[in-house]
């Protein structure tokens, strides 16, 4: 993984951190963290002995992201021809470049539905889709479910029992001193673990 990469994605977890103040929270950040630099890595180590246009790929998609991206793109970013790069990167990922392209977005655009409230219609837009409609046809094509649908199903499977939020909560409801060390606690040990995920 770039080291710049890295280190802003480490910086803006610590950012949103510092910004909670319960165990809930907290975990949820540290799974999505976790999530995220799991799956951003596992899109650079393709294949057993991946080469470097092949790696610079997914770097270049996760750059441009919000552009209507094409192979030839790509190519002429990586200064190869579009029928060399293609053959290159189905060889050793085993899939067509403009099949990973489109996997790319899909997978932002999961991630987007399930932990901000931006509407299709701006993921569609961000993503560089270039209608609302477009978006969602290629969306369900690829997951079976439509935007609204995705995100309503993690809606609700990410629900805490009342009762438990309630348990979880008290302590920083009623200032607790034990319930925020335990804050602090958690804190730390999930600034440390971005750290060493800079070492990637």
């Amino acid at each position: 993984m770039d080291p710049n990469d890295a280190l802003s994605l480490s910086n803006s977890y610590v950012q949103k951190c510092g910004l909670l103040n319960n165990v809930v929270a907290l975990s949820n950040l540290q799974y999505r963290m976790v999530l995220d630099f799991t799956e951003r890595v596992e899109k650079i180590r393709m294949g057993r002995h991946p080469s470097k246009p092949v790696i610079d790929v997914p770097n270049y998609i996760q750059h441009h992201l919000s552009e209507a991206i094409t192979a030839k793109h790509i190519a002429d970013h990586l200064f190869l021809s579009r029928p060399h790069l293609s053959t290159k990167f189905k060889a050793e990922a085993g899939m067509n470049l403009s099949d990973f392209i489109v996997q790319e977005k899909i997978r932002e655009a999961k991630r987007l539905l399930r932990y901000s409230d931006k509407t299709s219609y701006a993921i569609a837009s961000f993503l560089g889709f270039a209608s609302q409609s477009h978006f969602s046809l290629v969306f369900k094509k690829h997951t079976g479910k439509t935007p609204n649908e995705h995100r309503e199903l993690h809606s609700r499977s990410s629900k805490i029992k009342p009762r438990y939020r309630r348990r979880i909560e008290a302590p920083f409801l009623s200032h607790d001193p034990k319930g925020s060390s335990r804050v602090r606690r958690s804190s730390l040990l999930l600034i440390r673990r971005h750290r060493r995920f800079c070492d990637l």
